[in-house]
Formats: structure tokens, sequence, C-alpha cells
């Protein structure tokens, strides 16, 4: 695969996550000073509907980049992201705002196809890595991103937080073009119609039972979030935002523990996709050491549910891709996105009635059961059951395996938040 390519996309990844991350914790914030709006409720309801709008938006982007080039469909996707979100700061009314920026959410939503075109590019044994990479990218630039963004709103105000939004998107269009202008995409279009003009078949079995697993698994990962810092300042006693942040961060150390874990153990030939339940048993364990009433417990508990958390993302994602076959890899992972983002949706939703209800110690636990109802699921989810269409490819076989690379074809085609 060309170096330069996959470091291009890699790179649009990090300052896709990055721009979008901005405003993602700052919303309260940005509602009050741009639009005079105080209601926590009407920000709990924005940041769903934008989960939504990604959810609704990227199995038609994947439909699309069966029969466009996903550089070609990303360069106008993308300007019209940037476009949208630049016009949305003269936005007269809140109204208008939603609808300007729920558009840009769907335009923007696109740039996930370049998560499977990167896949299909590389071969099947690359794909833990890659994967692994991508979720550090995620975690570390997003954690960034939300810093910025602070930052940002207090010396720039809301306005300065959406210009930077809008150039995050018009970098990746520039880089897009240039990929294709460059000749580093050289056969753009090729695939796309060898895709439009292949069979078109359903979602399997497998990748039925595997969403249904992920929705679980995030909804119960995603519910202990919201409420986080504000519930180590009240352990601790400390009003201090930096403390709160870092232990909020942990996972994301852990992340790039099990990155580098992750890569160790594939040179040695021990990493295994299906390791599933051992990871969700001991992230349960690690939320329910941070409903402790200690912040020594607490740390000890993140820092198992952050490893837990890396690693079943890794594993699960993997496996969607090893399910699959290459030409298909667009459409199957938008099918399973849709329950990642139904399972962040319900727990966005939830999360404050949890709390009001149970407390947020309480919480935790709540989250571990559902974390022990999800390895529950595993052997179900896992089965070998119909994981493919008769004829399918050796390398897309449910467990085995990836006995030649997923990208024989030396040409590039579509991808992935």
């Amino acid at each position: 695969m060309n170096r330069t390519l996959r470091h291009s996309i890699v790179l649009m990844s990090a300052f896709a996550c990055f721009s979008d991350a901005v405003l993602i914790a700052f919303y309260p914030q940005f509602f009050a000073e741009r639009f005079g709006m105080h209601s926590e409720l009407h920000t709990g309801a924005y940041v769903a509907c934008i989960s939504l709008a990604v959810m609704l938006a990227f199995p038609l982007w994947a439909q699309v980049a069966r029969r466009v080039d996903t550089l070609r469909l990303l360069v106008w996707t993308q300007a019209a992201a940037g476009a949208l979100c630049l016009a949305s700061i003269w936005a007269p009314a809140l109204w208008v705002y939603w609808l300007l920026s729920m558009a840009m959410f769907v335009c923007k939503s696109s740039y996930l196809l370049m998560y499977p075109y990167l896949l299909r590019l590389q071969s099947t044994d690359e794909h833990a890595a890659t994967v692994g990479l991508l979720s550090v990218i995620v975690h570390l630039v997003g954690i960034a991103g939300a810093a910025a963004g602070g930052a940002l709103l207090q010396g720039w105000g809301a306005t300065g937080c959406l210009v930077f939004m809008a150039a995050g998107d018009l970098f990746q269009m520039a880089v897009c073009a240039w990929l294709l202008a460059s000749g580093r995409a050289p056969h753009a279009g090729g695939m796309a119609k060898a895709d439009a003009d292949g069979p078109k078949r359903p979602v399997s079995r497998a990748i039925w039972r595997l969403s249904w697993l992920v929705l679980m698994f995030d909804l119960s990962a995603y519910l202990v979030g919201p409420f986080f810092t504000e519930h180590w300042q009240r352990l601790t006693g400390s009003p201090d935002p930096l403390l709160a942040g870092l232990a909020y961060a942990v996972p994301a150390g852990m992340a790039l523990l099990g990155l580098a874990y992750n890569h160790l153990a594939c040179a040695a030939g021990r990493w295994r996709v299906d390791a599933l339940l051992p990871n969700l048993l001991v992230g349960a364990a690690g939320l329910m050491l941070q409903a402790a009433p200690s912040p020594a417990w607490l740390l000890i508990g993140r820092c198992l549910f952050g490893w837990a958390l890396f690693q079943g993302i890794v594993m699960l994602e993997t496996r969607v891709f090893k399910l699959s076959t290459p030409k298909d890899y667009a459409t199957d992972y938008a099918f399973f996105n849709v329950f990642q983002n139904l399972g962040v949706l319900v727990a966005s939703l939830v999360a404050g009635w949890v709390v009001q209800m149970l407390g947020a110690p309480l919480t935790f636990t709540v989250a571990a059961i559902g974390w022990l109802i999800t390895a529950v699921m595993v052997p179900w989810a896992f089965g070998t059951g119909e994981a493919m269409p008769r004829g399918a490819p050796e390398a897309a076989t449910p467990e085995g395996a990836a006995t030649r690379p997923a990208a024989t074809h030396h040409t590039p085609e579509t991808q992935h938040a």
C-alpha cells in the first residue's frame, strides 16, 4: 500500500476527530453565548440529534460509495460541510442553526468512509493494528480537541470555534483533492464501478449478531461518561477541573498501552480477535471498582475499564471486517456503525435519568451489569452460524482467517469516527 496514502488518511482522521471535538464538551457554554439558551435538556437533545444524524446518514454514504469513488465523494461532501459550518455563523435564530448544523453533520459523517477504505487497501493481518491505531487517535485527539475547544471558546468565542471546525472539513477536502491530483490514488473510480456492477448481498446473520453485541457494549460503556467529572469532584472534594480531566482521560492512556501491547502480541502471534469475553469481565470489574468510595480504587478501576474498552473496540471492529468481504467493507461497517451510534445515543438519553434515580456511584454498577450481560451474549454473537454468503472469498471467513490479502486489487476505495 502507498505509504503516502496511508499517512494522509490517518492524518485526515486525526484532523476530523480534533475539529469535531472542539465543541463537544462545551455546547452548554456555546448555546448560552451564541443564543442565550441555558437549558440542559436542549443541549442533551442537540447532542443526541448529532448522533442520530450520523447514524442515519453514514449508511446512505456507504451506498453512494459503491458507485462513486470515495475520495471524489469526500471532496464534495467535506466542502459542503465546511460551507454549512461557516454559514451557521450567521444563523439569525436557534432553529436556523439547528438546520444548518444538522445538515453539516450529515455531510461531515461521510469521512467515516475512510475507515473501511483504508482497511480495504491492506492485508487482513494488518487490520487489528490499524483499528487499534485509529482507536488511539480517536481517544487522544478527541481529548486534545476538547481541551483546545475551551481555549478557543474563551479566546475567540463561538464564532472562532465554528471557523476552526470548518477549517477541519476544508482540510480534509484539500487532502482528498491532492491525493487524486497527485496520482496517489491512481485507480480512483475503478473499484467503485466494480462494486456497483457486482451483486449486492444482504447483511449476514453473523454481522447482525455482532451489531446487537456492540449496541449493548457501547450502551454500558458510555453510560458512565457524562457525569464522571462531577462524580470525581464530589468524591475527592477537589473542584480542580484539570485533575478531573486527567482522571477522565485515564482510558486514553490505557489505549496507548494497549496499542503497544497489541503490536507486540500480533508480532508474536498471540493476539486473538475472539478473546473478548475475558476483557469484558476485566472491564466489568473495573466499572465496579469505580463505584468504590475511594479515589485510589476508582483510578485502579478506571485503568481496568480503559484497557477493556480499548481491546473491546479493537476486537469488535476487527471482527466486522473478518466477517465481511472487501467490496462490502463500507456497507457492512456502516450497518455495524448504526448500532454503535444507537448504543451511544441511548446511553446519552438515559444517563441523566439513571444518575438522578440511583446516584453516580450506582451508575457504574449498572454499567458493569450491562457488560456482564454483554459477556453472556458473546457465545451467541461469536457463533459460527452463517457468517458469509455462499461463494464468499476465503479471506473473509469468520474465524480465520486472512489466508490472502484483502486488497489484492491494488486499487483504492472507501473509508470511516
